[in-house]
This record gives C-alpha cells, structure tokens and sequence, in this order.
C-alpha cells in the first residue's frame, strides 16, 4: 500500500508541474514585439506588415506540434 501512495505522489509530482508549464502564455524578450497567433482574423495583418517591409529580409517559421 505505501508502494503505490508513493508511485501516486511521484506521478503527481511529474505531472502538476508539467501541465502548468504548458498552460502558462508565452513571454517575448524586452525590446521585441509580443508574440502572436496566426489566425483568420490576424493574417491580413500578417500579409500587410510583410508587404509594408519589403525593401528589408524577411523570414517566416512555420511551426508544428507534431
């Protein structure tokens, strides 16, 4: 019985954390712009602001969770 309130505690010690990690909103770095999600409603925005720099280098990263 203490083997499996012990096993129980240590998976609750692994995972409380875990999850809140994952939870939590990301944070940008001083001096740069928030971060933001790429949706419907904000890729005009996106497509504008990349049109607007087009004399500089422009880089788009496309990440997946998988």
């Amino acid at each position: 019985m203490k083997r499996t309130w012990s096993i129980l505690l240590a998976a609750i010690v692994v995972v409380v954390p875990g999850a809140v990690y994952l939870t939590r909103a990301g944070q940008s770095p001083a001096g740069q712009p928030p971060l933001v999600e790429i949706n419907g409603a904000t890729l005009s925005t996106l497509q504008s602001e990349f049109n607007r720099t087009s004399d500089q280098t422009r880089v788009i990263l496309l990440l997946s969770p998988t």
